[in-house]
């Protein structure tokens, strides 16, 4: 029977919604630790998608996205900017790329 699936599909497709409202610039706003959001979706997003291709079928997006659109969000806030999370998340991006030495020229 493929309700199982179907299930997980909207599942996901929820989980993903969710997500991308906690992240929305005006959620982020509201939020006391604005970091601690995106690494819960990315983290999230990891374990759900262990092979790092995306979870576009669910409305997301693959890692290296997910982790640029966080460095992006949050590069230019001065509470992030010795945060050992967010150098993770920094480090964690860089891996993920062809040419690791951009991200850390830009850093």
């Amino acid at each position: 029977d493929g309700s199982g699936s179907a299930g997980t599909k909207e599942d996901l497709t929820s989980k993903v919604a969710k997500f991308e409202a906690s992240i929305a610039p005006e959620a982020l706003a509201e939020a006391p630790d604005p970091l601690g959001v995106w690494i819960r979706y990315i983290n999230w997003a990891r374990e759900a998608n262990p092979t790092g291709t995306g979870l576009s079928a669910a409305g997301g997006c693959g890692m290296i996205e997910l982790m640029e659109r966080c460095t992006r969000a949050l590069t230019h806030d001065p509470r992030f900017r010795n945060d050992e999370r967010f150098i993770k998340v920094w480090i964690s991006y860089a891996d993920a790329m062809a040419n690791p030495g951009d991200i850390f020229k830009y850093l």
